[in-house]
């Protein structure tokens, strides 16, 4: 991307110092629950029970999450943090692939909100992953 195209601009070895301490982004949280919401509305008795199934995964770490913002101060227990941001991404792949699955061919379409919210998704791994640590995470989990 041109230089003067980005609204902001900073180098990554800055970035990643202030970036590295931080919890999950919440709106891994938000575009995961969207996606479930549009799984419940379905009407469709798996697509529930996914539904179900997977909110429990992200209600889960999303305490987890907020509880190290609440409750541990900024820059500790970043061993803690890591896992918890991965098992986040997790879901948050988990959630709007769900919600594909379950609406069918017309859930690709580009009026789908499944499709955007998969896309919305990939934002915040990239912009929020791209850390050495937690790209290494990532791609560890993803191995499984």
């Amino acid at each position: 991307m041109p230089e003067d195209a980005a609204a902001r601009s900073r180098p990554s070895e800055k970035w990643a110092v202030a970036d590295r301490p931080k919890n999950t982004n919440p709106a891994v949280f938000g575009v995961a629950g969207a996606a479930l919401d549009l799984m419940e509305a379905a009407g469709d008795t798996a697509a529930k029970e996914t539904a179900q199934a997977l909110g429990e995964r992200l209600r889960a770490v999303r305490r987890e999450a907020y509880a190290l913002v609440d409750e541990v101060p900024a820059g500790e227990r970043l061993a803690d943090r890591l896992p918890v941001k991965t098992r986040a991404y997790d879901v948050l792949r988990a959630a709007p692939t769900a919600a594909i699955v379950a609406g069918g061919g017309r859930a690709s379409g580009l009026g789908s909100p499944a499709q955007r919210l998969a896309r919305e998704g990939l934002f915040p791994v990239v912009r929020r992953g791209q850390t050495a640590d937690v790209r290494s995470a990532r791609l560890r989990a993803l191995r499984g």
